[in-house]
């Protein structure tokens, strides 16, 4: 997983300054056999919506990037249900 640890407390406004990054920990993991997924925290101040966690996955112009959800999570950060539909399983 690519949680926001680090960044629970401050807004970092720059999604993609994070995609870059997140799309360097692709090319890394892939190294050893891993794909880290973007992860969604609701009590953070980056990434706490389902917006944010899917740019930075698109952004990140890697075709294994993928987001780790669950519904704690979609909650608790504000982020409506009806964005759901819009990734893909």
């Amino acid at each position: 997983m690519a949680p926001p640890a680090g960044a629970t407390d401050k807004r970092d406004g720059d999604l993609l300054k994070i995609a870059a990054r997140y799309g360097e920990l692709i090319k890394v993991g892939a190294q050893v056999g891993v794909v880290p997924q973007v992860e969604l925290w609701g009590f953070s101040q980056t990434l706490c919506r389902l917006g944010e966690v899917a740019l930075v996955a698109i952004e990140s112009g890697q075709p294994q990037a993928c987001i780790l959800l669950d519904i704690y999570h979609i909650y608790k950060g504000g982020s409506l249900l009806t964005g759901l539909p819009l990734l893909n399983g």
